[in-house]
């Protein structure tokens, strides 16, 4: 069974997020996913309310989490529970294999609008999966690749959605033997995937940007 799933999605959980879970689980849908995975950062409050809409609509939700270790952001998929944030990536993918998580780079080499990643780390980590297309990296994606084949590490992509309408810009195909969480992972784990994907175009971005201001200008004053 061939599917297409977004593993890389935030919602208005995360600071710089702007998606409401209806509006992911419904854009999932219009284009023509089986599902998503969400992955906000530091954060699993989204978790509860989007499996359920995805339940409603058929798109299979994948529970994550991206969490700011020292060095980068790190991927977690099939948990929901927050890890603590700021320490050592090393430790960190540790703490999430423990709770049985599949662990996964995130844009490893970006450094445009993901200025916090592991880059060299990625050689030396212990991952189960590299994100060799994100939809918001512009010019490491090709490097990200390279290292996951040296490593012969499964790859996946993600559009890494702050807003609604980036949900679907990038996504893996995964050979799995069902439509559940666990048939999933264990296809990426056998690295049964491939990826595709759109990069974000660049008026989008600096949209993105400009909206990330204005809310934090009305924290910062109210």
């Amino acid at each position: 069974m061939k599917l297409k799933i977004d593993f890389h999605t935030h919602s208005r959980y995360s600071k710089d997020g702007f998606s409401k879970p209806e509006e992911m689980i419904l854009r999932a849908k219009s284009v023509g996913l089986d599902g998503i995975a969400i992955t906000d950062h530091n954060t699993v409050l989204a978790h509860k309310e989007i499996i359920a809409l995805g339940k409603k609509h058929n798109i299979l939700v994948i529970p994550g989490i991206e969490v700011k270790a020292k060095e980068g952001d790190i991927l977690a998929y099939g948990v929901s529970k927050s890890f603590p944030k700021k320490i050592p990536a090393k430790e960190l993918v540790k703490l999430m294999h423990k709770e049985g998580a599949l662990v996964a780079a995130a844009h490893p080499y970006s450094l445009v609008l993901h200025p916090l990643c592991i880059r060299s780390l990625t050689e030396k980590l212990d991952l189960d999966a590299v994100e060799i297309f994100n939809s918001r990296t512009y010019y490491s994606n090709k490097k990200a690749e390279l290292t996951a084949k040296r490593r012969n590490l499964p790859a996946i992509a993600g559009s890494d959605a702050h807003m609604p309408e980036e949900v679907g810009n990038a996504y893996t195909i995964v050979d799995a033997k069902a439509k559940t969480v666990k048939s999933v992972l264990e296809a990426v784990k056998s690295g049964k995937t491939k990826v595709y994907g759109n990069t974000l175009p660049v008026w989008k971005a600096v949209q993105w940007y400009l909206r990330r201001m204005v809310r934090f200008l009305r924290q910062l004053f109210h």
